[in-house]
């Protein structure tokens, strides 16, 4: 964790995978409107595979935070980023992570059940 800052911002790594969570949230947000089913499954299969990658529930409030940190630092309210659009990406922000932090908590759940069974 005392990785320093300048390391972090050059991460190959870590570039790729805010890209694929922009990605995430573009196909997400084109979901709204819609089929709620469908993003719903879309969110819990992506909360499942972030198991495999060793992230914890309580992380997904932490990821949700550091996008909405990020937008705001980013699109200033100056440059339209308003606190009725922060309301806004707070808001579907945290459906998304409430899908998938049930999913991972379920697979816990499961897991756990599994361990007990003799």
């Amino acid at each position: 964790m005392n990785v320093p800052l300048e390391e972090i911002r050059e991460s190959k790594r870590l570039l790729i995978h805010a890209s694929f969570i922009v990605e995430m949230i573009e196909k997400a947000l084109e979901m709204l409107g819609g089929d709620d089913k469908e993003l719903t499954d879309f969110m819990t299969d992506l909360g499942k595979k972030h198991i495999a990658y060793g992230v914890k529930p309580e992380y997904m409030p932490l990821m949700q935070q550091s996008i909405v940190h990020m937008l705001k630092s980013m699109l200033t309210e100056k440059n339209g980023f308003t606190e009725k659009d922060e309301k806004a990406w707070q808001a579907v922000l945290s459906a998304l992570v409430a899908d998938m932090t049930r999913a991972q908590r379920e697979v816990e759940m499961q897991t756990i059940a599994d361990a007990m069974v003799i």
